[in-house]
């Protein structure tokens, strides 16, 4: 089955990132694929349950050698909702959709009309400002 997330990274030190990947491919509990943001690709891999509502992945930008963690927990209004961690170096809240591709993702289905926007949806799910 593949699987499409779309969702913002909040920034330690301020703003945000939007990141999008279409077609990430979820097999027995695995998910692997390649995400993009304003920094470049990145691929992924790690693990999505969606009966338990968590999904923990690394991402590598194509052009490094470290790894990124993000850890998502599934809330009430089917909002993955989490943070990442970059070691020592930073970390910060982030939140995005999941859907079954070929479905439509309702929230954030389309690009974020900037700050305005990114902060609209953080506050509907108890996050820090963008």
């Amino acid at each position: 089955m593949n699987y499409d997330i779309k969702g913002v990274f909040i920034r330690p030190l301020g703003g945000n990132g939007i990141f999008d990947g279409y077609g990430l491919k979820h097999y027995k509990g695995k998910i692997r694929g390649e995400l993009n943001d304003a920094y470049g690709p990145s691929g992924i891999v790690g693990k999505l349950n969606t009966k338990e509502g968590q999904m923990v992945f690394d991402k590598r930008y194509l052009d490094r050698t470290d790894k990124i963690k993000y850890l998502f927990e599934k809330n009430k209004q089917g909002i993955w909702v989490g943070g990442y961690n970059f070691g020592e170096i930073f970390s910060g809240e982030a939140f995005c959709e999941g859907i079954v591709t070929g479905e439509s993702l309702n929230l954030i289905g389309r690009k974020l009309q900037g700050q305005g926007e990114c902060l609209q949806l953080v506050q509907m799910n108890g996050l820090k400002e963008c």
